[in-house]
């Protein structure tokens, strides 16, 4: 291929590329076409027409126009990166590490390449490899609040707190112009139980941000926690009326809803509730829909935790709030009296539960569940060896302890029941409310 023709294509590459930031996808695709005519051997065009399938969420044919690029030159350290996003969009997580790796042994060793690496060593919940990526990321590039943003998002997640309180006040003396600082630290303090500073803290960070809806609901949230409902109540009321409301819209209802559950107002609570799930678009609010089913559950409304239950399920998303609704599921069957679809409901819920926990055997929370269905459905000698292990994984997490404690109850041990429910009780403090001075 002569100079010439590969001239004309880099310039159909330059055009292509130009026309796709201007937002111009059809006009860009066409250009990037004649690339490929003008010189169907070039690795450049074949990228470019891989980025302009990314930018239109067709991964997989973006996926083959990298492979394409990287078919004629494999020392494109850049295409390496860009086809293992295309896998990493596909879930497609070991193909996406093997081209990270490449890209690196390619030399492409960028910040930007760190901080997917992280995301995709978090997805496969593997926080120590993504707090590695994470630190390099910022070491790279220390000037990108996101990095700094997820690395706290998973210092909390492993439990090591001072440091993510580090990381947030690092974002904010970095950025203090932006919310996201502010915002990471008000969560952090009321995940430490300084729920007091928390409040005063948001308070600060929203006089700083006045326009900042996203700040104000921060506030109203941790007013809240401090003990302060009605005054959390006159925030959102203040939200309302901010211009930038509808873009927390959802969020100030899921509020609503908390706060009144919190005054024990349920039909207020479910109205709300029941709201914010009508207010999707396309997306489910999770949240929303979790609230709402434990709130007919504590109303005792059973067909209408049944009927949202099955909405959750019908999703087949596979998350926490799926797992949650298949044991709900099965509950209200059971709480309606239909015994027979009730058992069969719980036995399809186990099934679930143990493929799941043999795919991604730290999935505490499908071990959780399935040792409250194994419960309910009588085969106590199950639940508690389930609960056994389960408190032997990690013995910081009160609901085994409670769950057991219901076990011990059953079968008529008082003293060991109490025992549990003194362990639970001070790995959640909160739980005295529910079952006083047990």
């Amino acid at each position: 291929m002569s100079d010439e023709v590969r001239l004309e294509a880099q310039e159909y590459i330059q055009k292509g590329r130009m026309l796709l930031a201007a937002d111009k996808p059809e006009e860009a695709r066409k250009a990037l076409e004649q690339a490929l005519e003008k010189d169907p051997m070039y690795a450049d065009a074949y990228a470019a027409m891989g980025t302009w399938y990314m930018e239109q969420e067709q991964f997989k044919k973006a996926r083959e126009q990298f492979k394409k690029a990287l078919l004629l030159d494999k020392t494109q350290g850049r295409v390496y990166f860009d086809l293992g996003n295309a896998h990493l969009m596909l879930n497609e997580m070991q193909e996406c590490l093997d081209c990270y790796n490449r890209a690196l042994s390619a030399g492409y060793d960028h910040a930007e390449m760190q901080f997917f690496m992280a995301l995709a060593y978090e997805y496969m919940e593997n926080d120590e490899m993504a707090l590695r990526h994470l630190t390099r990321a910022i070491l790279k590039d220390p000037a990108v609040p996101e990095y700094k943003v997820k690395k706290l998002e998973v210092l909390a997640r492993m439990g090591r707190m001072d440091e993510a309180m580090e990381m947030a006040d690092d974002l904010i003396a970095s950025a203090p112009e932006l919310f996201e600082g502010y915002h990471a630290k008000t969560q952090l303090l009321q995940q430490r139980g300084e729920l007091e500073q928390a409040a005063r803290f948001a308070e600060e960070a929203f006089g700083k941000f006045p326009e900042d809806v996203g700040l104000l609901l921060d506030y109203a949230k941790a007013s809240a926690l401090a003990g302060g409902i009605d005054k959390a109540f006159g925030l959102l009321e203040r939200a309302e009326q901010m211009p930038s409301f509808e873009a927390e819209h959802q969020n100030i209802s899921l509020l609503r809803a908390q706060l009144y559950a919190e005054k024990s107002d349920f039909p207020q609570a479910i109205s709300a509730a029941r709201a914010c799930v009508d207010m999707e678009e396309g997306v489910p609010f999770n949240q929303a829909r979790q609230l709402l089913m434990n709130l007919l559950m504590a109303t005792e409304d059973y067909p209408g935790l049944y009927e949202a239950a099955c909405a959750q399920v019908a999703l087949e998303a596979g998350d926490d709030y799926y797992r949650a609704a298949l044991y709900y599921q099965a509950l209200a069957l059971a709480r309606m009296g239909r015994k027979d679809e009730a058992r069969e409901a719980y036995r399809q819920a186990i099934r679930i539960y143990r493929n799941e926990t043999l795919q991604k055997p730290n999935q505490l929370d499908a071990y959780l569940y399935r040792a409250m269905a194994l419960r309910d459905i009588g085969e106590l000698d199950s639940a508690l060896e389930m609960l056994d292990f389960i408190s032997n994984l990690n013995d910081k997490i009160a609901e085994p302890y409670t769950i057991r404690a219901e076990i011990y109850r059953q079968q008529g041990k008082e003293a060991q029941a109490r025992a549990e429910l003194e362990r639970a009780c001070q790995l959640k403090p909160e739980l005295k409310q529910l079952y006083g001075a047990e």
